[in-house]
């Protein structure tokens, strides 16, 4: 889970911010909803006993990674509730919990780390460069114009996926560092 482990602080507000174009910190605001991927194959049965704890409105699978369930809750949903049952599922063994975020209105998850170096870099050099912030897994980099998009999992704490991207941000050949975002709608246009 790039998002929290079960040793790790629990889910805080102050964990899902970044940097923007400009530099200044930009807190993401929380959807009523998360995201569930079970980590071991489970019965359909325990699954659904595993999602009758949660008070969900409507449950989706996710339209890009079958392997992910979104529940969705009432919009009167408190940011402190959702944090407590992102940690329950994580804390749970059997399953991982993903925040889903308003971006640009439109609803979202962080799938890994988009980093804009100032030098040329390979992928292994900048897996170099970044693993002194701790202990996590870096999917292949695609390079996209002149970003580096990585894939990020197994997060190790002390980090959380948003802390791992700031302090990317913060080292000297980083010109940006940010989350890679995936849309779950198209935008309306």
């Amino acid at each position: 889970n790039a998002y929290a482990s079960k040793d790790q602080a629990p889910f805080d507000v102050r964990h899902f911010s970044y940097h923007d174009e400009k530099n200044i910190v930009q807190q993401l605001a929380l959807a009523p909803k998360i995201g569930v991927r079970f980590v071991q194959d489970i019965p359909v049965e325990k699954q659904e006993e595993f999602f009758a704890k949660f008070a969900f409105t409507t449950q989706t699978k996710d339209s890009k990674d079958s392997s992910r369930v979104f529940l969705e809750f009432s919009h009167e949903t408190k940011s402190d509730n959702l944090f407590k049952m992102l940690a329950e599922v994580t804390d749970s063994e059997i399953a991982e919990a993903t925040p889903v975020f308003f971006v640009n209105n439109i609803e979202a998850v962080v799938e890994g780390v988009m980093i804009r170096p100032k030098i040329m870099l390979t992928p292994d050099d900048i897996e170099r460069r970044i693993k002194k912030f701790g202990e996590f897994t870096l999917g292949i980099g695609t390079l996209k114009q002149d970003e580096w998009i990585f894939p990020v999992s197994n997060v190790k704490s002390p980090l959380n996926l948003f802390t791992l991207i700031n302090l990317i941000h913060t080292d000297d050949w980083v010109a940006r560092a940010y989350p890679d975002f995936r849309y779950l709608h198209d935008p309306i246009v």
